[in-house]
């Protein structure tokens, strides 16, 4: 470089002490012609790269945000049916095994009988149960029915759907809200498109 720069001054001399013009130009021209192809080219390339990463960081995060909308609306739908079927089994009885089939973590066929509010005895019957108890015959068991319906009982409570089923909104909400300022962020900044594209892109392939 300090040699073409020797060379580009000793070109501007002569013609500033001969009053040259054309042999100036045709010297300048040579100059630029011999040091500047290569530079420009990578620039050009570099622009090219830096461009197309851009352009894909914000088709991928549309189409992200299509998708985490469409995934938002079900999780909050999805919310708000657990939030009303927290009632559907949240009356607490204690029952009675009357015969189950019991290996390490799964009872199938347990048969209990318990006394609901009502003051009526019933039955029912579990086609299998996720426990790490073996019940026996005659074993309590802690089982939970409905406000309305005495019949529709389960081992577990049914008050827990309530955090459950805000979890769901709350999760929703934030993985909307979350795409949405992405996409700001990739249209406003150029920058941000360019690194989302590659990362986005990964994303999928992995």
């Amino acid at each position: 470089m300090q040699m073409q720069s020797s060379i580009a001054s000793r070109n501007q001399t002569t013609y500033d002490s001969e009053s040259g013009s054309s042999i100036a130009s045709q010297n300048k021209t040579t100059y630029n012609e011999y040091i500047e192809p290569g530079s420009v080219q990578n620039n050009s390339t570099g622009k090219a790269i830096y461009s197309g990463a851009a352009s894909l960081g914000r088709f991928l995060t549309m189409v992200f945000l299509i998708v985490a909308i469409f995934a938002g609306i079900f999780m909050v739908i999805y919310g708000i049916i657990v939030i009303r079927r927290r009632h559907d089994h949240s009356e607490k009885t204690q029952g009675t095994v009357v015969s189950a089939n019991c290996t390490h973590h799964r009872c199938y066929d347990v048969k209990v009988t318990y006394t609901p509010g009502t003051g009526a005895k019933q039955a029912h019957t579990f086609g299998g149960i996720e426990t790490h108890i073996k019940y026996n015959a005659g074993d309590p068991i802690t089982l939970y029915y409905g406000k309305n319906d005495v019949t529709n009982v389960k081992t577990w409570d049914s008050s827990t759907l309530l955090g459950q089923g805000i979890a769901f909104i709350i999760g929703g909400v934030v993985i909307v809200a979350f795409m949405l300022f992405l996409n700001y962020l990739v249209r406003r900044f150029k920058v941000a498109a360019a690194i989302a594209g590659p990362v986005e892109l990964l994303g999928l392939i992995v």
